[in-house]
């Protein structure tokens, strides 16, 4: 694995040189990252985003230092100076046309978002950690084989039939979704075997949450995405589960590429040269052998109850842009049972389209 990734980052340093920034935070896959990229003589600028507090940060800052790189950081959270209501309709007809109506978490945000996207067209070249978990258990499943709803409850149950109307059905969407897996990856039936649950996450996962990301981010600027191409994703699907577990294959793969950034701590508590902690481990044991029936059960009860939205999901900022009352999604959703930012975030992108776009 590491081999195929000094072939492609090889090729970047021949035809880019020396002109990448990357993103740094605590986990495996920026890490991973930018040790190939110092590993082909590249020295990119590096940049973090996050409160000054955060653990991200402060592990980005840390990983720095040791091997002498400065970094730039940018909280996309914080609240910004012009957020003013007046401003908010044009800001989102922006976003609406500079994102192609569409954003993973939906159009409504603050100007961060656009403001830092468009440093990228100076002239420099992004790298992009996506589909990074190729090396590592993504689904959190123990080995064996399950059916293609398995994988459903275990990691695509994101809602709570409770914020839905009487016309969600969720065998529908559980077969919906199985189906569409299936497809992805050319299965005709029956359980699926480990190496085929592996090929779900980037032939599945991958296709919706980044493919589409990764032509809109060209509009900002070049941008390559390494755990994505072709030759580095096949070999994936065979890696034994064992070294995909805990990180622990991602964590060697660093250590060759750059023992000093192996070295630093990390989010997960520990340094990728030393073996995970023992609260690591249990954690992660806890996870993957949970039932998948009992899996699917978890986001509801993660948002059981009314969170704090971001400002931009607020009526002052809200009813700016769309008629709150929700005319054309509300015959779907229960709108004020939807408890989850992301998810109202994507709502009220569809009300917005119908209501501006229709």
């Amino acid at each position: 694995m590491v081999a195929r990734l000094r072939d492609l980052f090889a090729t970047y340093a021949a035809v880019y040189g020396d002109r990448f920034y990357t993103a740094l935070s605590g986990g495996y896959d920026s890490r991973l990252l930018l040790a190939a990229l110092l590993d082909a003589g590249i020295t990119p600028d590096v940049f973090v985003y996050g409160h000054p507090d955060s653990k991200d940060v402060q592990v980005a800052r840390e990983a720095t230092a040791r091997i002498g790189l400065n970094i730039s950081a940018s909280d996309n959270a914080a609240l910004p100076e012009d957020r003013v209501p007046e401003e908010f309709p044009a800001q989102i007809a922006r976003n609406f046309m500079v994102f192609d109506g569409w954003g993973y978490a939906g159009l409504f945000s603050g100007p961060q978002n656009y403001r830092s996207r468009m440093t990228r067209a100076n002239g420099r070249i992004a790298t992009n950690g996506s589909v990074g978990e190729v090396y590592r258990n993504f689904h959190y499943l123990p080995d064996g084989r399950f059916l293609p709803r398995d994988v459903v409850h275990a990691f695509y149950f994101q809602l709570d039939p409770a914020a839905c109307t009487g016309e969600f059905s969720l065998e529908e969407y559980t077969d919906t979704l199985a189906g569409e897996m299936a497809r992805a990856i050319g299965h005709t039936g029956g359980p699926l075997e480990r190496e085929q649950v592996e090929m779900l996450y980037p032939l599945f996962r991958g296709r919706y949450w980044s493919a589409r990301d990764a032509v809109i981010n060209q509009r900002f600027g070049t941008m390559v995405y390494p755990y994505m191409e072709a030759e580095v994703v096949r070999p994936t699907y065979t890696i034994p589960l064992q070294y995909k577990s805990m990180g622990l294959m991602e964590a060697e793969m660093i250590r060759i590429l750059n023992p000093a950034l192996a070295a630093v701590n990390s989010d997960y508590g520990f340094a990728f040269d030393r073996n995970p902690t023992l609260k690591y481990r249990l954690s992660y044991l806890q996870s993957s052998y949970r039932p998948t029936w009992l899996r699917k059960y978890s986001y509801r009860v993660r948002h059981r109850k009314p969170a704090s939205f971001p400002y931009f999901l607020t009526e002052p900022y809200l009813s700016r842009v769309i008629d709150t009352s929700f005319p054309h999604m509300s015959p779907f959703f229960q709108m004020d049972r939807v408890f989850d930012a992301e998810a109202y975030n994507r709502v009220a992108t569809m009300e917005y389209v119908m209501q501006n776009w229709n």
